[in-house]
């Protein structure tokens, strides 16, 4: 006996219900599920007999009859027809076409190009130093000569100019003065109060007049006899125009004390009044029982004419209050009319005007708002600034540089001249500012101030409050006007990092040479396409150098762009080069603006724009020293 294994353990007895399911089932599984198997085992035997001996063997023959008519006419066709003629063609086009051409470029295209260019190149060489050697001393030589006509020419207009004004201020201008203080003027304040006397006095007199002949017997007329003979017919139609068989004159209703409606003498119902209002008066004729309208208050005088025939004054409730500010409609019921109207809408005009005074003449009006304290002072002073952006501060954006900038005025004590406002600011304007990452050389901006200043200790003080990489470089002060419109061009330089010279210098030409240059941009408003070729003025490889030790190649491009509309950006260009010659630097490029100002067409150069105020300012400075080493004419005094 093995005491490991557990006793075995009886079969569990089955129930009858158990037993009474198990017999039909087994029934039904004899009568339809073992015939259809049979059936379906006999049908799979068959199809595999009738693939297996005749399918089958057919298909292979199909297969093989195919191969036999198509497949290898069309292969043999292929390899002994086809493919021979192609490679006699090829070589025969070789030998008519690509040999030729390539000779003809070798020997013949290529030299001659080279001769041209070289031809070419001499010959600008020669214009350049005809131009460098004689025609620019010729005209520096020109332009100082008609400088100095120039300012001969103004220190004798500015003596000219000072006589005749000199001469003008003593004979018209202090005479006519003298005139108009001790003559013209008293004389037309004398006229001016005699016009004023006698139409005083003729308006005071016609009023009089008139007040006494017209007014005065026309107010008396009203106040004696209209007025009573009105108040005497109003009652009287008021009392015949009652219904009879009730008394108070409403039905169902008696009168008061103080003659206003009590209400309705059975039933158990006041009179119906809007919320607010205090006193009481009979409702008009034919008001239906069970309404009230607005009355007088209890002891004030009646002057104001009411729906029920009586005069009584606004009443001064929270209702009538309400009245005057909602334009004349009661608060008891917004937008809608008396209950006791009847629908009339004559009846509950009148009542509606009946709390609503008429409105004053002096009406109460937002005015328009003004800072606090005393104006700005005024600017006296406008002082233009060129500064850069150098080294790892080309990384900081316009609205950084400006609140730099601020810091630096603050810190400097420079007397800034502030707008007008609730929110003051430094009257600051830049003109052109760089895109953020670019380095440049010749940002400008223009700063307008309250007191006189000295522009280069003024740069000195604005270049130590700002930090290294912004300098102000240059400050001149502002005589003319239209600074940004003296910037119509920039200068750029490209620095193109693992980039051959040869490589950038084909990719210029190809630029240049092109009549339209494609580039598309990423703007607010999705991705825009527009031409970069007309805004380049020149695009040149002045230079190229190797960096370090590892002789990397590095293409220095020199870009003068004009500012057009689109403006067309450094990054332009560069997306144009890679159009047209797939000049794709491995690193991004170094850009740097060098210059930017008026672009002259015939010599190709952007010219300085604080030019001009610095020769107003010379031309200011020498105008009184040439006015004083005129030589005086022999025989003057």
């Amino acid at each position: 006996m093995d005491l490991d294994k557990p006793p075995a353990q009886p079969p569990y007895p089955e129930g009858c219900l158990a037993v009474a399911i198990r017999v039909p089932v087994r029934i039904v599984v004899l009568v339809l599920v073992v015939p259809v198997r049979l059936v379906w085992d006999a049908l799979t035997v068959a199809g595999r007999f009738v693939a297996r001996t005749v399918l089958r063997p057919l298909g292979r023959a199909l297969r093989w009859l195919g191969r036999a008519l198509f497949v290898w006419p069309l292969v043999a066709l292929w390899r002994w027809v086809v493919v021979p003629a192609g490679k006699a063609l090829g070589w025969l086009g070789n030998v008519l076409v690509v040999v030729p051409a390539s000779w003809l470029y070798r020997y013949a295209l290529t030299p001659l190009g080279h001769g041209l260019a070289r031809g070419a190149r001499v010959t600008g060489a020669a214009l350049r130093w005809l131009y460098a050697r004689v025609l620019a001393p010729v005209g520096r030589g020109i332009a100082w000569l008609l400088k100095g006509a120039g300012l001969l020419l103004a220190a004798a207009g500015t003596g000219v100019c000072a006589v005749v004004a000199r001469l003008g201020r003593y004979l018209l201008v202090v005479p006519a003065r003298w005139l108009y203080a001790w003559v013209l003027a008293p004389v037309g304040r004398a006229l001016a109060w005699l016009v004023t006397a006698v139409v005083t006095g003729t308006g005071a007199v016609l009023y009089w007049t008139a007040r006494v002949l017209l007014v005065l017997p026309a107010l008396a007329l009203w106040r004696r006899v209209l007025v009573p003979v009105g108040r005497v017919l109003a009652v009287v139609a008021r009392e015949t125009g009652r219904p009879s068989g009730t008394p108070g004159g409403s039905p169902g209703g008696s009168r008061g004390p103080s003659g206003g409606c009590s209400g309705p003498s059975s039933g158990g119902s006041s009179w119906n009044r809007c919320a607010g209002c205090t006193g009481r008066s009979s409702p008009p004729s034919g008001t239906p029982s069970g309404t009230m309208c607005c009355g007088p208050p209890p002891g004030r005088r009646a002057w104001w004419g009411g729906p029920c025939g009586r005069r009584w004054p606004p009443p001064v409730t929270p209702c009538g209050r309400r009245a005057r500010t909602s334009g004349g409609r009661c608060s008891a019921s917004p937008g809608r009319r008396p209950p006791w109207t009847g629908g009339n809408p004559g009846a509950a005009r009148h009542v509606l005007l009946v709390g609503v005074p008429p409105h004053s003449r002096r009406t109460r009006t937002l005015g328009k708002r003004q800072p606090e304290g005393p104006p700005p002072a005024p600017a006296v002073q406008r002082i233009r600034l060129r500064y850069t952006k150098r080294g790892r501060l080309r990384f900081t954006s316009h609205r950084d540089f400006q609140r730099a900038f601020e810091r630096a005025l603050r810190r400097a004590e420079v007397p800034m001249a502030y707008s007008a406002g609730f929110t003051p600011h430094p009257k600051v304007s830049y003109a052109n500012a760089a895109p953020t990452g670019t380095g440049s050389e010749a940002e400008y901006l223009e700063i307008a101030l309250t007191a006189a200043r000295d522009p280069e200790p003024l740069r000195v003080l604005l270049d130590e409050s700002l930090p290294t990489g912004l300098d102000i470089v240059d400050a001149v002060e502002a005589r003319t006007s239209g600074l940004a419109d003296r910037l119509t061009a920039s200068v750029w330089e490209l620095r193109l990092d693992g980039v051959d010279p040869l490589d950038a210098r084909r990719a210029v030409e190809a630029f240049m040479e092109a009549d339209a240059v494609e580039v598309q941009r990423m703007t607010k408003n999705g991705v825009r396409t527009f031409d970069a070729r007309p805004a380049v003025a020149n695009l040149e490889t002045p230079s190229s150098r190797a960096d370090g030790p590892t002789d990397q190649p590095c293409a220095i491009l020199r870009l003068v762009v004009r500012h057009v509309t689109p403006a067309v950006r450094p990054d332009d260009v560069l997306s144009g080069l890679r159009a047209v010659a797939d000049l794709a630097p491995p690193v991004p490029a170094a850009v740097t603006r060098l210059a930017q100002g008026l672009f002259d067409e015939e010599t190709g150069t952007v010219t300085d724009p604080l030019a001009p105020d610095r020769e107003a300012a010379e031309a200011l400075t020498a105008t009184p020293a040439a006015a004083a080493t005129t030589p005086t004419p022999e025989g003057s005094a």
